[in-house]
Protein backbone atom coordinates (compact mmCIF):
# COMPACT_ATOMS: atom_id res chain seq x y z
CA UNK A 1 0.00 0.00 0.00
CA UNK A 2 1.36 3.45 -0.89
CA UNK A 3 1.67 5.93 1.97
CA UNK A 4 2.57 9.46 0.87
CA UNK A 5 3.32 10.46 4.46
CA UNK A 6 6.17 7.92 4.76
CA UNK A 7 9.52 9.40 3.66
CA UNK A 8 13.10 9.95 4.75
CA UNK A 9 15.86 12.43 3.93
CA UNK A 10 19.60 11.96 3.79
CA UNK A 11 21.53 13.05 6.88
CA UNK A 12 24.17 14.72 4.70
CA UNK A 13 24.81 15.78 1.11
CA UNK A 14 26.06 13.04 -1.18
CA UNK A 15 27.39 12.67 -4.71
CA UNK A 16 26.51 9.99 -7.23
CA UNK A 17 29.73 8.98 -8.99
CA UNK A 18 29.75 7.61 -12.52
CA UNK A 19 32.74 5.41 -13.30
CA UNK A 20 35.19 6.43 -16.02
CA UNK A 21 37.85 4.45 -17.88
CA UNK A 22 41.01 5.35 -19.76
CA UNK A 23 42.74 2.55 -21.67
CA UNK A 24 46.50 3.23 -21.54
CA UNK A 25 47.95 0.03 -23.08
CA UNK A 26 48.03 -0.90 -25.93
CA UNK A 27 49.39 2.48 -26.94
CA UNK A 28 49.17 4.28 -30.27
CA UNK A 29 51.24 2.55 -32.94
CA UNK A 30 52.14 -0.37 -30.61
CA UNK A 31 52.98 -3.57 -32.50
CA UNK A 32 51.78 -6.85 -30.97
CA UNK A 33 52.84 -10.25 -32.25
CA UNK A 34 50.27 -13.02 -32.58
CA UNK A 35 50.65 -15.46 -29.64
CA UNK A 36 52.63 -12.93 -27.57
CA UNK A 37 51.56 -11.87 -24.09
CA UNK A 38 50.40 -8.27 -23.62
CA UNK A 39 49.16 -6.68 -20.42
CA UNK A 40 46.14 -4.52 -21.21
CA UNK A 41 46.17 -1.55 -18.82
CA UNK A 42 43.58 1.05 -17.88
CA UNK A 43 42.84 3.69 -15.28
CA UNK A 44 39.41 3.99 -13.72
CA UNK A 45 37.45 6.07 -11.29
CA UNK A 46 34.14 5.35 -9.66
CA UNK A 47 32.35 2.25 -8.46
CA UNK A 48 32.72 -0.20 -11.37
CA UNK A 49 33.75 -3.53 -9.87
CA UNK A 50 33.99 -5.61 -13.08
CA UNK A 51 34.80 -4.75 -16.68
CA UNK A 52 34.33 -6.39 -20.05
CA UNK A 53 37.29 -6.31 -22.48
CA UNK A 54 36.76 -6.61 -26.23
CA UNK A 55 39.12 -6.60 -29.23
CA UNK A 56 37.94 -4.57 -32.23
CA UNK A 57 39.27 -4.49 -35.79
CA UNK A 58 38.13 -1.14 -37.13
CA UNK A 59 34.45 -0.75 -36.19
CA UNK A 60 33.84 -4.51 -35.93
CA UNK A 61 34.00 -6.58 -32.76
CA UNK A 62 36.66 -9.22 -33.35
CA UNK A 63 36.66 -11.12 -30.06
CA UNK A 64 35.56 -10.89 -26.42
CA UNK A 65 38.81 -11.03 -24.46
CA UNK A 66 37.06 -11.22 -21.09
CA UNK A 67 33.31 -11.15 -20.46
CA UNK A 68 33.94 -10.06 -16.87
CA UNK A 69 37.15 -9.42 -14.97
CA UNK A 70 37.86 -7.46 -11.83
CA UNK A 71 38.44 -3.75 -12.39
CA UNK A 72 42.03 -3.72 -11.12
CA UNK A 73 43.69 -1.84 -13.99
CA UNK A 74 45.40 -4.74 -15.73
CA UNK A 75 44.66 -7.92 -17.66
CA UNK A 76 47.20 -10.36 -19.13
CA UNK A 77 46.19 -11.28 -22.67
CA UNK A 78 47.60 -13.62 -25.29
CA UNK A 79 47.22 -12.03 -28.72
CA UNK A 80 44.98 -14.37 -30.77
CA UNK A 81 45.38 -15.73 -34.27
CA UNK A 82 43.75 -12.91 -36.23
CA UNK A 83 44.37 -11.29 -39.58
CA UNK A 84 47.40 -8.99 -39.27
CA UNK A 85 46.22 -5.38 -39.46
CA UNK A 86 46.92 -1.85 -38.20
CA UNK A 87 43.32 -1.13 -37.22
CA UNK A 88 42.92 -2.95 -33.87
CA UNK A 89 41.62 -1.38 -30.64
CA UNK A 90 40.67 -2.59 -27.17
CA UNK A 91 37.34 -1.53 -25.67
CA UNK A 92 36.77 -1.66 -21.92
CA UNK A 93 33.37 -1.05 -20.37
CA UNK A 94 31.62 -1.44 -17.06
CA UNK A 95 29.88 -4.84 -17.02
CA UNK A 96 26.80 -3.26 -15.43
CA UNK A 97 26.71 -0.10 -17.59
CA UNK A 98 27.91 -0.54 -21.19
CA UNK A 99 27.86 3.19 -21.96
CA UNK A 100 30.69 3.75 -19.46
CA UNK A 101 33.56 2.81 -21.75
CA UNK A 102 36.86 3.71 -23.37
CA UNK A 103 38.79 2.52 -26.41
CA UNK A 104 42.54 2.17 -26.69
CA UNK A 105 44.45 3.92 -29.42
CA UNK A 106 44.78 1.98 -32.67
CA UNK A 107 47.55 -0.62 -32.62
CA UNK A 108 48.95 -3.24 -34.97
CA UNK A 109 48.84 -7.02 -34.76
CA UNK A 110 51.45 -8.85 -36.85
CA UNK A 111 52.31 -12.49 -37.50
CA UNK A 112 54.94 -13.80 -35.11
Amino acid sequence: KNDASAYDESDANFTVTTPTFEVTVPEASQICNISSSVTIRWNSTGPASNVKIILYNGPMEEQVISASTINDGGYSWTVPMVTPDTDYRIRIHDVDNTVVEDYSDYFTIVAA
